[in-house]
């Protein structure tokens, strides 16, 4: 590559190659030879992006404050102007896909937003697909389902021109909209072609097979994606963790469920988030329900329902409320049942989530 100071290296590229490949050890040495070029010849473009090839690597190794630091650092070169344009489309790039892994989405959508003003500076940037991905992820995430699906369709149709490389995340983020409307056929189209195209698309994949009752075939894509991860699956292994702890409690297997929530002592404190909040809170909910113990089960729901409020997420939150409103019927608070049920309602139809919507008036059924 040449770059904006005109030196010239295979490093970074062979890097981010390796990267994606899930080469971790590989990626990294190869981006710390480009930090170290870069500082021989005085090149920022090189530097920043041997910072955020060896960030990633930290994070999907569970160094997540030293990998977001490094991130961090590339992203301000890059918001000075210190950096060529090729080169700071890919650092955006990287510090969004970081936070994004990580269930931090927050500081996604605040570098979503400034990465879509530099797009608007730099029309002639070679990958604004990546651009419109991220925010109709972050879109999704906010439960504007009909505008993310659109942003990453375009997105995915864009990639296949400029960027095939990332198409097979355009395909993850599908099949989890799917997922959010209980739309599993669609989810599962979306989540095959994401695998076809070299991604592992968890922890939809692991859910989608839940909603199925493959809770067996969950809990393994899930274990195989702890045991072996690469570099996507690293940065979402206390997500993937409370996932897997959730859908244990929920199959029965309860001290599988247990020595998952155990085992997240083991991880960073920099990679906790609202989601991987809220996602444990659920966790703790459902094993203390399948213990027999509803009626403690019921704040750690309530708090995961907060969680998920606070990240902005309103569809997660009626899954939520939905299963909420469950075990306060089991606990004979129909009262406490129906408020529930009617927030869900309310989100569901509003997203066109007709098959949740369904199993919406099904519980209701069951209200005296």
């Amino acid at each position: 590559m040449r770059t904006k100071s005109g030196a010239i290296t295979k490093a970074p590229r062979a890097s981010r190659l390796a990267l994606f490949a899930s080469a971790l050890d590989e990626c990294s040495a190869l981006a710390q030879e480009a930090m170290a070029i870069a500082r021989r010849v005085n090149d920022p473009d090189v530097q920043c992006l041997g910072l955020v090839y060896h960030g990633h690597v930290l994070i999907a190794q569970g160094q997540v404050a030293q990998g977001l630091s490094l991130h961090d650092e590339a992203g301000v070169a890059a918001l000075a102007g210190r950096v060529g344009q090729w080169a700071s489309g890919i650092v955006f790039c990287s510090v969004i896909w970081a936070y994004l892994h990580l269930g931090d989405h927050h500081r996604a959508g605040q570098w979503t937003d400034e990465f879509t003003r530099w797009c608007e500076r730099f029309p002639g940037y070679a990958f604004p697909a990546l651009c419109r991905l991220h925010r109709g992820e972050v879109l999704a995430q906010r439960g504007e389902l009909a505008v993310a699906e659109q942003e990453v369709s375009r997105a995915r149709d864009q990639m296949v021109q400029c960027s095939p490389f990332t198409e097979g995340d355009a395909w993850r983020v599908l099949g989890e909209i799917h997922l959010s409307r209980g739309e599993l056929d669609g989810a599962e189209a979306a989540f095959r072609e994401s695998h076809r195209l070299g991604w592992n698309p968890q922890p939809g994949l692991a859910q989608l097979l839940a909603a199925r009752g493959q809770d067996v075939a969950a809990i393994k894509q899930l274990e195989r994606a702890l045991a072996h991860p690469g570099w996507t699956d690293g940065q979402r292994a206390r997500i993937n963790l409370t996932v897997l702890a959730r859908i244990a409690a929920m199959s029965g297997k309860l001290e599988r469920a247990r020595a998952a929530l155990a085992e997240l002592a083991s991880l960073s404190e920099a990679s906790i988030t609202l989601v991987s909040c809220a996602e444990l809170a659920r966790a703790r909910g459902e094993l203390l329900w399948a213990e027999g113990d509803v009626l403690h089960a019921e704040p750690h729901l309530r708090i995961a329902v907060a969680e998920w409020l606070k990240a902005g997420a309103r569809v997660h939150a009626a899954h939520v409320r939905l299963r909420l409103a469950e075990a306060l019927l089991m606990a004979e608070d129909p009262t406490a049942a129906e408020l529930e049920l009617s927030a869900a309602e309310s989100v569901f139809q509003e997203v066109g989530a007709a098959p949740l919507l369904k199993a919406c008036f099904h519980l209701r059924e069951r209200l005296p």
